[in-house]
């Protein structure tokens, strides 16, 4: 419970780092703490971004699954897109 706590805790403040570089991360969106995000970025519902890198202006659409990859700037993932190592 109490780790449960703590990751939260944790995840709230990398969503406020984030929102500084005008990143949106919607409710339903998972995100790995050690993805970093460029700036101007949106993930959408049901997406998981898992150990990436997301250029500036790029965004990633519902559900859509981005792990250990690296996007480009200014780049739009569709929905139901998956893409892995």
């Amino acid at each position: 419970m109490i780790i449960d706590i703590i990751r939260k805790l944790h995840f709230s403040i990398y969503k406020l780092q984030q929102k500084k570089n005008h990143v949106i991360i919607e409710k339903k969106a998972k995100v790995t703490t050690d993805t970093y995000f460029e700036g101007h970025n949106t993930v959408h519902s049901n997406a998981y971004v898992f150990c990436s890198h997301i250029g500036k202006g790029s965004y990633i659409h519902e559900d859509s699954i981005i792990k250990r990859c690296k996007i480009g700037k200014y780049t739009s993932i569709g929905p139901n897109v998956k893409i892995v190592e």
